[in-house]
């Protein structure tokens, strides 16, 4: 679980730092950011699970490695959100691959945090919160393109701390 999170969380924190910095809040660059944390999900959470050394859990990273390979995959496929041009076929795209993408390793997590018993119940659970009221906001609230882009960074941003914390904390050096 630890190195699961620790991935998680470094890729995320590049995530946030490139949206949270970029002039550029255009869709574009927010798929941009979605293509590079997928391949970065998918690459180093395949070779995490192929590591003999490394106890991964297959359950843990199966569900964020293939939503990540489906959005990233979505987004190369159709390139609806790469044109500079705003259109409202692009905007819903990008709000839906988003959501997706951030739903449902929360179901997973839900699921993982519902069966545990360990130490990481609490941070699964607060994980999976996390990400059903970002996806919540993608799927209901109507968003402009910095809007849009600017939550993504947000989340990442949180998403990155909060996965730090359950790494550092006290709670694990007696597990």
């Amino acid at each position: 679980m630890v190195q699961a999170n620790l991935l998680r969380s470094i890729v995320y924190a590049i995530a946030a730092g490139f949206l949270i910095f970029s002039q550029d809040h255009s869709l574009s660059i927010g798929a941009t950011a979605i293509e590079f944390v997928g391949a970065a999900i998918v690459i180093a959470g395949g070779a995490l699970m192929l590591i003999p050394a490394v106890k991964v859990p297959v359950r843990i990273l199966a569900t964020p490695v293939v939503t990540s390979f489906a959005v990233t995959y979505f987004f190369m496929l159709t390139g609806e959100v790469d044109s500079q041009e705003m259109t409202a076929n692009g905007m819903f795209a990008f709000r839906m691959a988003v959501a997706l993408f951030i739903v449902a390793p929360a179901i997973n997590e839900l699921w993982l945090g519902s069966n545990s018993d360990g130490v990481d119940r609490a941070e699964l659970l607060i994980s999976a919160g996390i990400g059903f009221i970002a996806g919540l906001i993608y799927l209901f609230i109507p968003l402009d393109p910095v809007n849009a882009v600017g939550i993504l960074s947000a989340y990442f941003a949180i998403s990155a701390v909060q996965r730090a914390i359950w790494i550092a904390s006290t709670s694990r050096k007696g597990s």
